[in-house]
């Protein structure tokens, strides 16, 4: 569909509930005075770009299709809320010429088994900082950071998978136990 612009506005919480096929053309704006905003994605069917989806959180609550790129603005903050068993890849994208860098924050509010790629593509916009905050146990959570660094946080226990890599883990905020598979 073509590119359109969607603004949620008002003085409570906005949920707009959608897939990816539904936003990832599409421009979202908060323009709320207070409350929380969120996208909530029922099922990511295919590479999505939201680098122009601009709310507080944007929640994965369906299955990412296996080989899937995430692609954020920086400073997003996305929260998992069903379990993932596919590999898929997290990617940022400030729509300017320039190679830049940013950092996003997912929450693990459910657990992820499949690798968490992070792209590091030359020529092209990375994350540099992956904030992980997980809610519940991770049983074999693989990132694969390349030159980020991972900050690693939350009350759950964490077991990393072996695929992990990054520049830094860094998991001195994780009130869990961290293990290495």
């Amino acid at each position: 569909d073509a590119p359109e612009s969607i603004i949620l506005a008002g003085t409570q919480d906005v949920t707009l509930v959608a897939t990816s096929a539904d936003v990832t053309t599409e421009t979202i704006t908060d323009s709320t005075t207070s409350g929380t905003t969120t996208l909530s994605l029922s099922a990511v069917t295919a590479s999505t770009d939201l680098s122009a989806v601009s709310v507080d959180n944007i929640e994965v609550a369906g299955a990412i299709t296996a080989a899937s790129t995430l692609t954020f603005a920086a400073g997003a903050v996305s929260t998992i809320s069903s379990a993932q068993t596919n590999a898929f890849t997290l990617d940022i994208n400030d729509g300017l010429a320039a190679h830049n860098t940013g950092a996003v924050t997912v929450n693990l509010d459910a657990a992820v088994t499949g690798a968490v790629t992070v792209d590091a593509a030359a020529g092209g916009d990375n994350i540099n900082v992956l904030n992980i905050v997980a809610n519940v146990a991770q049983s074999g959570l693989g990132v694969v950071g390349g030159t980020a660094t991972v900050n690693l946080s939350g009350s759950a226990n964490v077991v990393m998978g072996s695929s992990t890599t990054a520049a830094h883990l860094n998991a001195s905020a994780l009130a869990g136990s961290l293990t290495a598979a």
